[in-house]
């Protein structure tokens, strides 16, 4: 029974640890993108970015208050000579424009279950994720907020951060 006890604690403690890991925002860059900064390239890989995000006044249930919502559209061209293994955007942290103030950090979850996780050489995919929603985020926000996105993206088992340029927060009514 004591051994299936430190089992249990040990256990609890790795995933406790994994998910603080996850939740660590992504640094803010040297300087702070602008708006044309759609395309970058990382290790031969060209990596064009769309962000959207609104907050959603609709009524509804939402005792937290309006929820915030995060997509994120990626194009993925692989131009490297090496397969691009375990493709995965893991996290966003957004920054208010200009600053390198975060305003949260998403954890990334795919709209499609079926999303290759490798690129060959000289292929493009498409990626869509949004913000994990299982809890909810409502910031107080002004009209015509702008953040941009740090991008925690793995490969190849290494982590790369990427920039989004900024985008204004739209808000649904």
């Amino acid at each position: 029974m004591r051994k299936l006890f430190l089992r249990v604690i040990c256990l609890s403690l790795v995933i406790i640890t994994n998910v603080l890991a996850e939740q660590k925002p992504a640094a803010p860059p040297k300087k702070a993108p602008a708006e044309g900064d759609t395309l970058q390239t990382v290790d031969g890989v060209s990596l064009k970015v769309e962000l959207y995000l609104w907050q959603n006044f609709m009524p509804g249930p939402q005792t937290s208050g309006p929820p915030f919502y995060v997509s994120l559209q990626l194009e993925v061209k692989n131009n490297s000579n090496k397969k691009l293994v375990g493709f995965k955007p893991k996290i966003i942290t957004l920054y208010t424009e200009n600053t390198k103030t975060p305003l949260h950090t998403f954890k990334l979850v795919s709209d499609d279950p079926k999303a290759p996780t490798v690129v060959n050489p000289q292929e493009t995919e498409y990626f869509t994720y949004t913000n994990d929603r299982s809890e909810t985020f409502s910031p107080k926000l002004e009209k015509g907020s702008k953040f941009y996105g740090r991008i925690l993206l793995v490969w190849n088992g290494r982590e790369r951060i990427i920039s989004t340029p900024p985008v204004a927060v739209e808000f649904t009514y």
